[in-house]
Formats: structure tokens, C-alpha cells, sequence
């Protein structure tokens, strides 16, 4: 980017630049995506549907015992 160019760029095009091309923003969005195709081929793995297997444990999960959710891993799981 000119100098020029980049003294007249928003504020969050100057971050991008600066940080290598992406932001924090879109670094945890990524992190997000990933733990879930994790979740989901791990799913697969253990022959689960996927969606429904995602969809109980979310729904799970608030009120799940903390010393209890590693019956909420795909390898674990069962429908409730």
C-alpha cells in the first residue's frame, strides 16, 4: 500500500495491514469454525449423526455437572 493510499485507509483496514492480514476478530472466528468440524468429524468418527449428536449437547451442556462432561464427548456420548 503507497503512503498515500495508506493515510486515507479506515482505521480496520490500517489494523489488517498491520497485523499480517487478519484481525483478532476473524482469528477467534476461525478458532470457533475449527472446534466445531472437530466436534462434527469426531461425531462421524464414532458414528453418530453428526447434527443431532451437536444439537443435544448444546442443548446439554448449561446444565451439565462440570465433572460430568466427558460424558458429552462424541466417543461418550448418547441421545437423551
Amino acid at each position: 500500500m503507497h503512503r498515500k493510499q495508506w493515510m486515507d485507509a479506515p482505521p480496520a483496514v490500517e489494523r489488517t495491514c498491520q497485523s499480517g492480514g487478519v484481525t483478532n476478530h476473524q482469528n477467534r472466528e476461525g478458532q470457533r469454525a475449527a472446534v466445531v468440524m472437530s466436534l462434527v468429524q469426531s461425531a462421524k468418527l464414532s458414528s453418530h449423526d453428526p447434527w443431532t449428536c451437536l444439537k443435544d449437547v448444546l442443548e446439554c451442556l448449561p446444565t451439565q455437572l462440570s465433572s460430568r462432561l466427558d460424558e458429552l464427548l462424541p466417543h461418550n456420548w448418547r441421545l437423551t
